[in-house]
């Protein structure tokens, strides 16, 4: 192999180390108060689990946007049935995940940030979703810290902005967004 042809097995070890041994550990975790605050501060209503959402984002983000804590914490709202994003599910090649889950989901939501804007597959991932949206089959919700990230033909579309320092209120935010129609 050349230095230029990807090793999938190795990229498989290097995101193992990273949870395991690196990032995962300087990442904050959905405490078991925030969970509780998060049903305090809002009603779930019950409903039939009908929404499927993809997360997109650059892989370099995961950390910082506290991807599994986002999937953690929407998944506890009633309504939603099912959250796919690509470190959870990274067993598949990503074109090939791509095609899948954004035929599953209803929901697209975009995490914009400088390294989304440079990652090729989060644009394509967008993108696709773009046409998607187009026909009527899916609501793509952009999520970002600053505007000038969110993707030109995105701007006019409902968003949500990201705070760290509200983690919980983010997620309500994000819910809501979710639930408009």
């Amino acid at each position: 192999m050349n230095e230029f042809e990807f090793d999938f097995d190795t990229a498989k070890k290097v995101i193992k180390f990273i949870a395991d041994e690196g990032l995962a550990k300087s990442i904050p975790k959905l405490r078991k108060e925030d969970k509780e605050q998060i049903h305090r501060k809002e009603q779930v209503s019950r409903k039939d689990n009908d929404i499927t959402i993809f997360l997109s984002y650059s892989t370099t983000d995961s950390g910082h946007f506290r991807m599994p804590d986002i999937a953690e914490a929407l998944k506890n709202y009633s309504e939603i049935d099912k959250i796919l994003y690509w470190e959870a599910d990274s067993g598949e090649n990503i074109v090939e995940y791509m095609e899948k889950t954004l035929k599953e989901c209803n929901i697209f939501v975009l995490f914009c940030s400088q390294n989304a804007l440079n990652s090729l597959a989060v644009t394509d991932e967008w993108q696709a979703a773009f046409q998607l949206r187009k026909k009527g089959l899916l609501k793509i919700v952009p999520v970002y810290e600053d505007e000038k990230y969110i993707p030109a033909l995105l701007t006019p579309l409902l968003n949500v902005k990201f705070s760290e320092d509200s983690f919980i209120d983010f997620i309500i935010d994000l819910y809501h967004e979710i639930l408009r129609e």
